[in-house]
């Protein structure tokens, strides 16, 4: 296979290098010290009966140039409908913490790839221990292998939803005039959790049944103390509700809606203080948000994404400082984007065309300039 040359190109104030171009390199992340990025390559191939399946490579991109590193297990389709096979690749890998090995959670069975020389080895996420003894992993990789594979920096969501069931005694789930919706736990304060509240109904009102008021609280998990954090008409997303990583502030999403209360207009990214000041807009028409640093998070922004397959439209992407509010405009042009990782002002994302799948599409790599 032919090696990948670095292509850079000027899109606004951003700089782009692409990383692949095969269509079908949709899954990666750059290593902890920024100099490679580990990505999986899809290669469809064909039976002799005709039938489609995909071979899968783990392939390393440095200094201009891609290898491979390893041979990955082949992704037999659900059933082939030519082109656009149903099937699912990896969704996500993670470097460990030394730059030394690559997890891919994602598989039939966990794999654990030496950087090194490409070598492989299953691994179950309960008990990295007993395989860590066997390749002398550190006590620094051998955390991140016990960590739950959701919470990785960089997923998105920050901090640890909480069942309502079993709550603390204490804890009410609704009174005469709010319910609660959900809870999401401080990053650094184990005993406090962001949750989201809805008024009931009373005669007169003017919410319906799918269009509630929903606002932001906090609440004290040993005391059940609450405090309100968001006012007015929001209509909070339960699900897109993120505390940053210092455990400062809160990122939500809000929906405004026409002045009938009819049609939805926007969604909107707003960011909060822990202390109730500072309830400010940010940016709009955000559908998604993720993680890039300790105060930046990179916005998903498409018009009405809501209506129909949002892939069938352009997506753009920001980065958003949450602390100083400004937005820098990271993509442009008829693509949907995707977020992938960060490092630094670097970011991975994904160009799918436009009206493709999720699984079709090329890295790249952007930086503000």
């Amino acid at each position: 296979m032919s090696l990948l040359c670095a292509v850079t190109l000027l899109v606004a104030d951003t700089e782009m290098v692409r990383l692949t171009e095969d269509g079908r390199s949709v899954v990666g992340a750059f290593s902890p010290c920024g100099s490679m990025v580990a990505y999986i390559m899809l290669d469809k191939r064909f039976t002799g009966e005709g039938l489609t399946y995909f071979k899968q490579e783990l392939r390393i991109w440095e200094d201009g140039t891609s290898r491979l590193l390893a041979a990955l297990p082949d992704i037999e389709p659900e059933r082939d409908v030519g082109e656009y096979a149903t099937y699912q690749p990896v969704g996500r890998l993670h470097w460990l913490t030394s730059g030394d090995y690559i997890l891919l959670p994602e598989l039939d069975e966990t794999l654990l790839v030496r950087v090194s020389d490409g070598a492989t080895s299953t691994i179950t996420e309960y008990d990295p221990l007993t395989f860590a003894a066997g390749w002398q992993l550190s006590p620094a990789d051998v955390g991140v292998m016990g960590r739950p594979f959701a919470s990785y920096h960089g997923d998105g969501v920050v901090g640890e939803p909480i069942p309502l069931e079993p709550l603390p005694d204490c804890v009410a789930l609704e009174s005469a005039e709010w319910t609660y919706d959900g809870f999401v736990r401080s990053p650094t304060d184990f005993n406090t959790a962001a949750y989201i509240a809805s008024c009931k109904h009373f005669r007169g009102c003017a919410c319906t049944e799918q269009l509630q008021h929903r606002y932001l609280g906090i609440v004290d998990m040993t005391t059940g103390a609450r405090r309100r954090l968001t006012f007015g008409t929001h209509h909070t997303i339960d699900w897109l509700i993120s505390w940053t990583p210092d455990g400062r502030r809160l990122l939500y999403l809000s929906q405004a809606y026409s002045e009938a209360r009819t049609a939805l207009t926007s969604s909107n990214l707003h960011v909060v203080g822990f202390d109730s000041f500072g309830d400010r807009h940010l940016c709009s028409e955000v559908t998604d948000f993720h993680w890039a640093s300790d105060a930046v998070v990179v916005a998903d922004i498409q018009a009405l994404a809501f209506r129909g397959n949002p892939i069938s439209r352009p997506q753009q992407l920001s980065a958003v400082d949450t602390a100083t509010g400004v937005v820098q405009r990271l993509t442009s042009g008829r693509f949907y984007h995707e977020f992938r990782h960060a490092h630094g002002d670097r970011y991975l994302v994904v160009e799918h065309p436009v009206g493709g799948s999720y699984v079709q599409g090329d890295l790249c790599i952007i930086r503000p300039l």
